[in-house]
């Protein structure tokens, strides 16, 4: 049986499978089929991404784990 993979897992395989470990919300959300300003606000609002301002584009990365 499949399991069902959560909407945060997703976002996180996703931004980890890039060559950079990072993305933006509208690459998140075309690659995944995401809302794009959901993915926005969810990406903004959790404490577990860190914005990287690149002109007028942010990408998101996933914060290391501390353990």
């Amino acid at each position: 049986a499949k399991t069902k993979v959560s909407w945060s897992e997703s976002i996180d395989s996703y931004i980890l499978d890039q060559s950079d470990g990072k993305a933006s919300a509208t690459e998140i959300a075309k690659a995944l089929n995401f809302n794009r300003q959901n993915v926005s606000s969810y990406l903004s609002r959790s404490p577990l991404y860190l914005a990287f301002k690149t002109g007028r584009e942010v990408l998101y990365g996933l914060k290391t784990p501390t353990t």
